[in-house]
């Protein structure tokens, strides 16, 4: 099996896991949450020599059914553009500016508690976004939506206050990928 596959299978794996938990759960543990995430993403397209290093802040909301499983939705906007160089026969290299819009998405996280304050959980969802492209006084946006999954760790400070790292690849399309590490903090209530 392939590391992306077993990434995947692991993830899949995790979420279909998850609902069982929960059933089993006094659900004690329901809460809703807030927060946000520093995202530092990588840009990476084929037929293209490097990457756009990428920022961005990401706002969280979500329900936590259990401690296994909550539901999330997400919503992002660009802070920091990067550029590529594109090839462009009888122009040589150009460099193309590259920011994120927005990002927007639904996700489901299956948790695996390993003590009263720290857990890990893998991430699988849907993210819809569009990217700006700047090159030489020419604009144009692009937008897309797929499959997003990931993983992270989760450290609860206190009842009500934690703190997370997370890897996650948001879009795998047949041109580019965008995947990000992520830092944050959540409130929950």
């Amino acid at each position: 099996m392939q590391h992306g596959n077993l990434s995947v299978f692991v993830i899949t794996t995790t979420l279909l896991a998850a609902p069982a938990l929960t059933l089993a759960d006094t659900g004690t543990d329901a809460s809703g949450y807030v927060g946000a995430q520093a995202a530092f993403a990588e840009y990476d397209p084929d037929n293209v020599s490097g990457t756009a290093d990428l920022t961005a802040l990401v706002g969280r909301a979500g329900f936590r059914a259990s401690r296994y499983f909550s539901m999330e939705a997400r919503l992002g906007t660009g802070l920091g553009d990067d550029s590529v160089d594109v090839f462009v026969p009888g122009a040589g290299n150009v460099a193309v500016d590259v920011d994120i819009d927005y990002l927007f998405g639904a996700y489901g996280r299956g948790h695996i508690p390993l003590s009263d304050r720290f857990s890990l959980y893998g991430v699988a969802g849907f993210t819809s976004g569009e990217l700006t492209f700047d090159a030489a006084g020419y604009s144009d946006s692009e937008s897309d939506s797929g499959l997003s999954y990931g993983v992270g760790a989760d450290f609860h400070a206190t009842d009500h206050v934690g703190l997370n790292v997370e890897y996650m690849q948001y879009l795998d399309e047949s041109n580019y990928e965008i995947s990000a590490l992520s830092v944050g903090v959540v409130g929950s209530f």
